[in-house]
């Protein structure tokens, strides 16, 4: 792998934040009013004061400026609405609860995405297949939110074999997780499924069947390392579905991560949260998508040789 390729999409990565930063911004000077026109109690000359303390009396230009030059410094500014807290105090107390879910998700997504592929592209036609078909579409049809109350009312109210809500304990994320890792895992599963059923077809997984190698050794050896790669080119929307879809799940299971104060922050038009916020899941996704291009390019030597060429 090149250096002048990870310089490339290095560069890639910071021009998509910056576009991400400015539409960002744009956004919340276009939406009317300001974060405290809903204040009914307020005066008007407490309201204009609120608005010059914040800086929002300024023209849009020196605001954009400002802030720019804030994220240069790492700075993603202070809460309009929880004084005196900062977006990078927020985001440091909230994210371990968050990125624990997202994780919990994943572990319970990847695997049996891929296991349960797998087994439907090698039974492909019998019960098993139809089986697992048939799951992936209740996965990819039924929405997360859905999953999560079926889940309460069956596991945790009428079973009690889980806690309804809140996080502290193993047993407290294994509902939120279930209903995080539904709709990856279900299309994990669709595409492993494809994939394989592909490269079993092609010419050397036939030459290796022809030299008498055991069909273990065949799948394990040879067809996954191949069919894996599709499914390693999903995993940037992987972390996109995680992430977004932590923010519902959080609300309903009362967990308090980011989710919750996104949700929050765009109910209070906290505009300062809402930008920091953003930009801050927008940094995870594109860095995620980097190291999943570099990994791509290591594991296929095509995307290198492309890279070359082009």
């Amino acid at each position: 792998m090149s250096f002048a390729y990870i310089i490339k999409k290095f560069a890639y990565l910071l021009c998509s934040l910056w576009i991400i930063a400015s539409l960002t911004f744009i956004l919340m000077k276009a939406i009317p009013g300001d974060p405290f026109s809903e204040e009914q109690t307020l005066r008007a000359d407490m309201h204009h004061a609120l608005l010059e303390s914040h800086g929002l009396n300024a023209p849009w230009y020196q605001q954009y400026g400002s802030y720019l030059f804030s994220l240069l410094q790492g700075d993603l500014g202070y809460s309009l609405k929880y004084s005196g807290r900062s977006i990078n105090q927020i985001i440091q107390d909230s994210f371990p609860v968050s990125a624990l879910l997202g994780l919990e998700a994943l572990c319970i997504a990847l695997p049996m995405g891929i296991l349960l592929g797998s087994l439907a592209a090698l039974k492909k036609g019998a019960w098993q297949d139809h089986l697992i078909l048939f799951w992936t579409t209740m996965g990819l049809s039924v929405p997360s939110f859905i999953l999560a109350a079926l889940l309460q009312y069956v596991l945790a109210i009428k079973l009690g074999l889980f806690p309804l809500a809140r996080w502290g304990s193993f047993a407290q994320s294994m509902l939120p997780s279930l209903a995080l890792a539904s709709l990856p895992a279900a299309f994990i599963a669709r595409l492993m499924r494809a994939s394989l059923s592909e490269v079993l077809q092609t010419d050397y997984i036939k030459a290796a069947r022809a030299k008498g190698l055991p069909a273990y050794k065949i799948v394990t050896s040879h067809a996954l390392p191949n069919a894996m790669l599709p499914v390693l080119s999903y995993l940037g929307q992987l972390m996109a579905n995680v992430l977004v879809g932590s923010f519902v799940i959080e609300k309903i299971f009362s967990i308090p991560g980011l989710g919750g104060w996104f949700v929050n922050s765009v109910m209070n038009r906290d505009y300062p949260l809402i930008m920091g916020l953003t930009l801050f899941y927008s940094s995870l996704l594109m860095l995620s998508i980097f190291l999943i291009d570099l990994a791509y390019a290591w594991i296929d030597p095509r995307i290198r040789l492309h890279f070359k060429e082009g």
